[in-house]
């Protein structure tokens, strides 16, 4: 039993095993190229069949090696229903891809990247897309200058900054009954007395005052008696007129005297 087949779809029953058309429900229209391979369960065998175009390298490459069996190239003998196709331009077509490896690019309904030969599946993984991307922004940052790097400025330094370790539940219960107790009272101040009146000191200043005064006075006096030889007031005859005169009661009585002198 051949592995492999290659035909014309005579209807549009069938549908392509390909993951993704099988899990849209794809069906392989009437006049299609489709590619079937031999698949035996418990004895008992079927074609699966695919769309021409969602045929992987690797089968393409295996086909290559099957029809280059014997030193030369027959389609005929290694690809069942090669020989059942009567439009050459299909024939042509089939022929030209295995020769190449791979499906024509406007056949092939997988992604670009796996349609070469010897590549298993038509549709890139997980990991394959990661890789691709990584290598696409590789090329843009190789395009692009690189930044300088600016200085972080001091708000950022402070976000930077360590956070002060969270304080245990039983060092906040302390400090919270700390802060409840009540506050010591201050003892009181004692008033500040109040400043002595500045009336004595005036008084004893005006009294200073006068006496120097005074002493002044008296020494000017001195002076000017002293230079002059006698009084400001005048002479001994001014002071007699200014003698008051003595009652007469006040003279003692001479002739009464006198006559007890003469009796004695």
């Amino acid at each position: 039993m051949p592995q492999y087949r290659v035909e014309v779809s005579p209807n549009k029953r069938a549908g392509c095993k390909d993951s993704v058309c099988k899990k849209e429900a794809v069906k392989i229209q009437k006049g299609e190229i489709r590619f079937g391979t031999w698949v035996e369960i418990e004895e008992r065998g079927s074609w699966h069949w695919r769309h021409w175009g969602c045929t992987s390298g690797a089968i393409m490459t295996r086909l290559r090696d099957m029809c280059e069996e014997g030193g030369g190239f027959d389609p005929e003998s290694a690809i069942d229903g090669y020989d059942e196709i009567e439009d050459e331009d299909i024939k042509e077509k089939i022929v030209r891809c295995i020769k190449q490896g791979h499906i024509d690019a406007e056949d092939f309904k997988g992604d670009p990247e796996k349609n070469v030969p010897g590549a298993v599946g038509i549709r890139l993984s997980a990991k394959e897309i990661k890789a691709k991307e990584k290598a696409a922004a590789g090329g843009d940052d190789e395009k692009k200058p690189a930044k300088k790097r600016a200085r972080k400025s001091n708000a950022d330094d402070e976000d930077e900054k360590p956070k002060p370790a969270k304080k245990s539940k039983k060092v906040k219960d302390e400090e919270e009954e700390e802060d409840e107790k009540p506050a010591p009272k201050k003892a009181a101040k004692p008033k500040p007395k109040p400043a002595a009146k500045p009336a004595a000191k005036k008084a004893k200043k005006v009294v200073k005052e006068e006496s120097e005064e005074e002493e002044s006075a008296e020494s000017s006096f001195d002076e000017a008696s002293d230079d002059d030889g006698e009084d400001d007031f005048g002479s001994e005859e001014d002071d007699e007129d200014f003698k008051p005169k003595s009652k007469s009661k006040s003279k003692a009585k001479p002739a009464a005297g006198r006559r007890r002198s003469g009796r004695a």
